[in-house]
């Protein structure tokens, strides 16, 4: 059986896909730019360091919500014009943020953000499919998703640094600027997109009763519990593990984030290659990389596997982004609110089950769970990968993507 997609003739660096890169950028950045911030926004705003550390939760809490049942509530609206505003949430959310005056204005501008977010991830693996020719799909993803990476430096180091120059309301004014840019960018590079794939509670249900897409959804939930569960208290490891200075924390910030780039760039090319064999030694690769950090435990040697362990991440979000459009070519819309659905989960209970081992016993602990989560998704993924020949083909040049 052969599933056929039809797809517009653009390539992996094209600018709309150069733009979605940079919206990825905003949105994450936006979403973390408080983790760095958290005693300024709390000492100007009178509220607690745990309020302002609430104001993650709330972004995660109603993206959670948007990624489900946005697609379903804007069933019949050309997708340009509902990504366009998404952009508009997003740069209206952050200006809110960087003007509010008490936690009832700061959370309202967060809940903006959380639609935002969860509406463009929802969106984002259907785009993808739509713009690019189905034998660089695997360079779009890495293109897309290597703005994940770029946020993740925004918000944590930039953003540290920044603080001590200018206000953190300033930098969310930054943020919102750049993110006009993005919705600039949008509407000029964005083609017309009209809905094209069936949404709602019925498909959504559909879905989930899928013996495959079931082991797909809980192979992202562990991908992203397993790496946040480390990544949550990563600069913990850098003090407590590999026992480096404060002068060096910011630099090893960097490079980690750096590694995770390098990952997301290198999918591209190796799924390009061969999809299946590369996903299927990907998580044998993480949880090589956890076994290591246990046998090299306390050295400056454990440095080796845990920045791997970055690496190997980059190439998770496209692995998975791949995976949804060849087993539900047709569905990717709906299979991509679920995913972010998921997604939004395993951080929120790797950040809570991490905080609860560490307080309890030490960071060795938290190894041994994510030991435990690598060793499942090493078993899950085969499940994931037992489907029928799919073929992705472009109606513009003929040429065909196969999962193989």
């Amino acid at each position: 059986m052969q599933t056929i997609i039809k797809s517009s003739p653009q390539n992996a660096l094209s600018p709309v896909l150069i733009t979605l890169c940079l919206g990825v950028t905003c949105l994450i950045a936006s979403e973390f730019i408080p983790v760095s911030l958290l005693s300024l926004i709390a000492e100007d705003l009178e509220i607690s360091k745990g309020t302002a550390g609430q104001t993650v939760t709330a972004v995660g809490v109603v993206s959670f919500f948007s990624s489900l049942f946005l697609s379903s509530l804007f069933k019949n609206w050309d997708r340009r014009t509902l990504l366009l505003l998404l952009a508009v949430i997003l740069v209206v959310s952050n200006l809110i943020i960087a003007f509010s005056f008490n936690a009832i204005s700061l959370f309202t501008g967060r809940a903006l953000l959380g639609i935002s977010v969860g509406g463009f991830w929802s969106l984002s693996n259907a785009l993808v499919q739509r713009l690019i020719v189905p034998e660089k799909l695997a360079q779009g993803f890495s293109t897309m998703l290597s703005g994940v990476s770029i946020a993740t430096i925004i918000a944590l180091p930039c953003a540290s640094c920044l603080s001590l120059y200018i206000s953190w309301r300033t930098i969310f004014v930054l943020t919102a600027i750049v993110s006009t840019f993005t919705f600039i960018a949008l509407l000029v590079t964005l083609p017309s997109l009209p809905p094209k794939q069936g949404t709602g509670m019925k498909v959504l249900k559909e879905l989930i009763t899928t013996k495959i897409v079931f082991f797909g959804l809980l192979g992202t939930f562990l991908s992203y519990m397993g790496y946040h569960v480390i990544f949550t208290y990563i600069r913990l490891f850098f003090e407590e593990k590999l026992h480096l200075a404060d002068e060096f924390l910011t630099f090893a910030m960097l490079f980690y984030a750096g590694l995770n780039i390098a990952g997301t760039i290198a999918a591209g090319k190796l799924f390009s290659r061969s999809f299946k064999r590369f996903f299927r030694l990907l998580p044998l690769f993480m949880l090589v990389c956890v076994m290591s950090m246990l046998l090299l435990n306390n050295s400056l040697l454990m440095a080796l596997p845990l920045f791997s362990f970055a690496f190997g991440f980059g190439l998770i979000p496209v692995a998975w982004s791949l995976w949804a459009i060849y087993v539900i070519p047709d569905k990717t819309e709906s299979a991509g609110g679920l995913s972010v659905a998921v997604t939004q989960l395993a951080v929120a209970l790797a950040a809570l089950i991490g905080g609860r081992v560490y307080d309890s016993f030490n960071l060795d602990y938290i190894l041994y769970v994510a030991l435990a989560i690598e060793t499942a998704l090493f078993c899950i993924v085969g499940k994931c990968l037992k489907k029928e020949r799919t073929t992705v083909t472009c109606e513009y040049n003929k040429t065909s993507e196969s999962l193989s």
